[in-house]
């Protein structure tokens, strides 16, 4: 059975409203939703009875309405309204209304009470009643206005101001052409304009070629104008594809994302993410011993506390940012402040510094000196993680990047020798390295001096959360530590930092010779070891100790106690490799280098010694051997039978011929030997043995009995 505003279908397949029914006198009145210039017509009321209601997915017709007026937008309200207003006196007249003729009569008279147009009245009317006779469906259908992306102009265009031009109607090839030229030359290159893409499109598929070959652009009116293009390009690609796929993803991240959060938010609360990262301080900086002498631009490190801003650590020194840097920035964390603020004269507070010593539960950092097997050291043996954030995405890590650029900001005020940034691209810049005056100390002191400012100040668009406001806690970096820190206590570590040290070194294998533990060059050795007995047990078979060793300083190395990781034994140089004490690992292996380096020459000199040798010895050889076949021979015992008084008969020859004669002076002097006259230095007195009471006990002493066996040797 059909009720009013049902839709069911005819035995043609066509579909049909019932706007208005009277079982009475068995008058139906109905109105077709196939035909959009359809008008109410009238049907015996029992001939619908057998018809259904058509389902709601079959009904797609122009009048179906799948919207309410109060979603409907403030202009769809106010022109369902208006018609509402026109046609409400009509829809009331029935069954009069749905009558052709006096239907006429009834719009005719409507439109000169209400002075609108007939026509206006009729469009109304079609519109509620194959609508559903609702308000709803008078809102107009401007889901269904305009065209499609692949419909064209279709005779629309504004006429130019100054030229008797046709306008150009785009085609469905038009519209091809639009999309390869925005997807293969607009959007692939950053570089490339709309007014360039443009002009490579008409230079592909809108020219013509003369008698001559010669190329010509079509004239206007016979080719798209710029600004058609123009409007293709921004309705078909909205913003964001344009620059997802002119600037690239991270680009657009970084630079041109929608910013609906904090990464704060992120946190679960203070000493949850330390952010750390490098850059090159914008400050020329002097020598110690020379004034003069500039050494360029510090490394600086940061580690900010993303809750809080509080600034936990840093590095300010000449390393290049590496994986050295940001260990020792690391290592500030756990460090002696006092000792620090001590040593470059700045006042020590210990409210200043309340993250000392406590580590977080990850470290934010970028894809370059932490993402190294050496930055593994710290979450094995810190017990945190070491999150590497993607290249190019300085906007994962904004503390740090903005803590650089306000710590910029404190110093450039009060350091003589500020290069900013912007002077390296501008047109004959100034000369900043003129005022260079501070040492690496000095600019030392001045972060110090500038972290403590940073620490302590309130910031004023900091967003607290409800227990922070309820609590009246000051914005401050400090303050909001000393608060959240409560609720972290116990998910936080405090490491010394001894074993931060331990923890953060590079580690390697040493191997343990007879000479002590060699490594890189040197060799080092340390009371444990001796005490243990490893040199001497390295003498049967060598081995292997884990190490920890700094590459800065060859000085000393750290070695791991085999039953406790967490234990270790420090080796300082042996007197083996006390030369290269105070260098750097890397000067040691330059060294060696050096060393290497000259073995092949070395080799090739002993050579030729070892053959100028055999050469000079070789006649003397020869004429040895001569000699002793020239005589009689003799059995090897018969040999070897006189050789003692052989030996004194040649060592008596020996002593003559190695005498020392006295220099040649005049004869008349008295006292002197005659010319030529050999002194023998061997004395012919002999010596008296001492007697046996000379000494206590009545025998010789040893001195004596050296003496008395001396004098016998001489005397032979």
């Amino acid at each position: 059975m059909l009720f009013k505003n049902d839709v069911f279908k005819n035995d043609d397949g066509s579909l049909h409203r019932l706007l208005h029914a009277d079982a009475g006198t068995n008058a139906a009145w109905v109105i077709s939703l196939s035909d959009p210039l359809a008008w109410p017509t009238q049907h015996p009321y029992s001939d619908l009875a057998e018809f259904e209601p058509a389902p709601l997915e079959q009904i797609t017709a122009p009048g179906t309405i799948t919207r309410l007026a109060s979603q409907a937008t403030p202009g769809q309200q106010k022109r369902a309204r208006s018609a509402m207003d026109r046609i409400a006196p009509l829809v009331s007249q029935t069954p009069d209304i749905f009558i052709r003729k006096s239907r006429a009569r009834l719009v005719e008279a409507r439109a000169q009470e209400i002075s609108c147009s007939e026509k206006t009245l009729f469009t109304h009317l079609r519109e509620y009643w194959q609508g559903g006779q609702t308000l709803e469906a008078l809102l107009g259908r401007y889901d269904a206005s305009g065209r499609s992306e692949k419909d064209v102009t279709a005779g629309r265009g504004c006429r130019p101001k100054y030229s008797s031009r046709d306008i150009y109607q785009l085609q469905e090839a038009d519209i091809e052409h639009f999309k390869a030229a925005a997807e293969e030359d607009y959007l692939k290159d950053d570089r490339r304009t709309i007014a360039a893409a443009y002009r490579n499109l008409l230079s592909q598929h809108y020219t013509s070629h003369d008698g001559n070959g010669r190329a010509w652009i079509l004239p206007e009116g016979k080719r798209p104008t710029l600004k058609q293009f123009e409007h293709f390009l921004r309705k078909k690609y909205n913003i964001e594809v344009r620059l997802r796929s002119r600037k690239g993803d991270k680009e657009f991240e970084r630079e041109h994302r929608a910013k609906l959060g904090t990464v704060a938010q992120a946190c679960h609360g203070v000493g949850h993410i330390y952010e750390i990262d490098a850059t090159i301080a914008d400050l020329w900086l002097v020598a110690r011993d020379d004034p003069n002498k500039i050494i360029g631009k510090a490394t600086l490190y940061l580690v900010i506390d993303r809750r809080t801003f509080l600034i936990v650590g840093f590095y300010l020194g000449l390393e290049n940012p590496s994986w050295m840097g940001a260990m020792q920035a690391i290592l500030s964390i756990s460090s002696d402040k006092a000792a620090l603020c001590r040593k470059y004269g700045v006042a020590y507070d210990p409210k200043d510094w309340p993250a000392d010593g406590i580590f977080p539960e990850a470290f934010a950092a970028d894809r370059g000196e932490m993402l190294c097997n050496a930055s593994n050291q710290v979450s094995d043996d810190l017990q945190t993680t070491v999150i590497n954030l993607p290249a190019l995405r300085p906007d994962q890590k904004p503390l740090v990047e903005c803590g650089f650029k306000l710590t910029h900001e404190q110093i450039k005020e009060v350091a003589p020798g500020y290069d900013p940034p912007s002077n390296a691209t501008r047109r004959r810049g100034k000369h900043y390295e003129k005022d260079a005056c501070l040492t690496i100390d000095d600019m030392t002191k001045i972060i110090l001096e500038a972290i403590i400012a940073h620490n302590r100040m309130p910031m004023k668009r900091y967003e607290r959360t409800i227990d922070e406001l309820h609590a009246d806690i000051e914005p401050s970096p400090v303050s909001l530590w000393n608060f959240g820190v409560r609720t972290r206590a116990g998910l936080l570590t405090r490491y010394t930092p001894e074993r931060v040290r331990f923890a953060l070194l590079p580690r390697d294998k040493s191997v343990v010779t007879e000479m002590g533990l060699f490594y890189k060059g040197c060799y080092y050795t340390c009371p444990e070891a001796v005490k243990k007995g490893w040199f001497v047990k390295a003498r049967k078979g060598r081995f292997t100790l884990d190490i920890s060793y700094d590459p800065r300083l060859v000085d000393a190395i750290y070695v791991h106690d085999a039953g406790d990781k967490t234990q270790f034994y420090v080796a300082t140089l042996t007197a083996r490799s006390e030369k290269f004490q105070g260098m750097s690992s890397g000067e040691v292996a330059y060294y060696e280098w050096l060393a290497r380096k000259a073995l092949p020459d070395i080799g090739q000199a002993r050579l030729q010694v070892s053959h100028e040798y055999r050469e000079s010895t070789a006649p003397t050889v020869a004429d040895a051997k001569a000699r002793l076949k020239s005589v009689k021979k003799v059995s090897r015992s018969a040999r070897k039978a006189d050789t003692r008084e052989v030996r004194l008969e040649e060592r008596k020859a020996e002593r003559q011929q190695s005498a020392v004669p006295l220099p040649r002076q005049d004869s008349g002097q008295a006292g002197n030997a005659c010319p030529g006259q050999v002194i023998s230095l061997v004395s012919k007195t002999p010596v008296e043995p001492p007697s046996p009471t000379e000494t206590p006990q009545g025998e010789l002493t040893l001195a004596d009995k050296l003496k008395l066996a001396k004098q016998r040797m001489l005397n032979g």
